[in-house]
């Protein structure tokens, strides 16, 4: 089977306080 896998993340300063996230997909959309 095929998945997408979407994340992205940022950070404020550096160092600094960060966070990042990520959803998975199924190849016809489904969460």
């Amino acid at each position: 089977s095929t998945a997408v896998l979407e994340f992205d993340g940022s950070s404020k300063g550096n160092p600094g306080v960060g966070g990042a996230g990520a959803i998975l997909r199924s190849a016809d959309g489904k969460v």
